[in-house]
């Protein structure tokens, strides 16, 4: 089975982006740490997630440890809840879990919410059904860092300031949307939004079936929030980035990391997107592009085995325009 981690610190990442012992060494642009509480290190972390521990149970979610929900008013609305159609996951270890009703700012639709404690933090969890993306967490301030970005069937959202975070993801085939909270530590946040996505049965992965290693990171990289996705494929390091920009710019940002020289250099399109294409015949290349409507940059890398044909097919498998499939 894939490991698969999901990281969210604006940090130094992986330093896995090989090059060719024979060519001079390409740098890469230092990447700058996520500015969460204290200060958090710049050093990578990786953390590798298991859906073990978490309980599904049917149409009931619920601690697998032996504490009950027995708070009346929880039991109440976990009842209506289940009636209204909401799934709600909680880890095994979650303790003090109340589930609860509250009035909707977006129609007479109420919020389904659930919170608990977990690992000594405590988190809230929403839904709503609606028809389009909304921000259910309750916190209205100005987010230092955002990002918006499609993940396989999801729209999924990250909202970042010095004191609150919260992880969202819109199913617009269920016309459901879901919202994490808990603090201000990102990180920790978006482990548990990896659990919950998997629990819903949501895969987040932006890499080939056959892939593995599959890492996700977010970082900040020239001001632009950066969503990363990185993989092992037939012996090659792949990474797969994408960042929202208002710069409407034909000589569009390189958000790769992978600066320097290249032997061989091709104007290029993915899809309808304009893209610029680097390479070493057989060692690292690279391909960027952008796609203008919904302002997203996205770049593709890989460390070996580069050729215009490999990077172009990767880049065309991977690439799922935010706006459907009309350019």
């Amino acid at each position: 089975m894939n490991n698969s981690a999901f990281l969210f610190v604006m940090k130094s990442i992986d330093d896995t982006l090989l090059e060719e012992a024979q060519r001079p060494a390409i740098k890469v642009r230092p990447r700058l740490q996520f500015l969460g509480i204290a200060g958090l290190a710049a050093a990578c972390i990786l953390v590798v997630l298991s859906l073990r521990g978490w309980l599904y149970t049917g149409e009931k979610l619920f601690p697998s440890q032996s504490t009950p929900v027995t708070d009346p008013a929880s039991e109440t609305a976990f009842a209506e809840i289940q009636r209204l159609g909401y799934t709600l996951p909680v880890p095994s270890d979650a303790q003090d879990v109340f589930y609860a009703l509250l009035d909707s700012d977006f129609g007479s639709t109420p919020i389904a919410e659930v919170t608990y404690k977990s690992g000594g933090r405590s988190y809230s969890c929403r839904a709503l059904k609606s028809q389009q993306p909304e921000n259910i967490s309750g916190l209205y301030q100005e987010w230092t860092h955002s990002l918006d970005w499609k993940a396989g069937r999801l729209q999924m959202q990250l909202r970042q300031s010095d004191t609150d975070a919260w992880v969202g993801w819109y199913a617009p085939d269920a016309e459901v949307q879901w919202c994490l909270s808990g603090g201000e530590d990102a990180l920790s946040l978006l482990h548990t939004a990896q659990q919950l996505l998997e629990t819903l049965g949501y895969g987040v992965t932006a890499a080939p079936e056959q892939a593995e290693d599959i890492l996700y990171n977010a970082f900040a990289l020239d001001d632009l929030t950066v969503g990363e996705t990185e993989f092992m494929l037939d012996g090659v390091h792949y990474s797969y980035r994408m960042a929202q920009t208002w710069a409407i710019d034909e000589d569009f940002a390189d958000i790769s990391g992978m600066d320097g020289s290249f032997q061989h250099e091709a104007e290029v399109e993915i899809t309808w997107c304009p893209a610029r294409l680097y390479y070493d015949e057989g060692g690292a290349g690279k391909v960027v592009w952008f796609d203008v409507v919904p302002g997203l940059l996205y770049s593709l890398s890989m460390d070996q085995g580069a050729s215009e044909e490999a990077l172009l097919a990767m880049a065309n498998q991977l690439f799922a325009p935010a706006q459907g499939d009309v350019g």
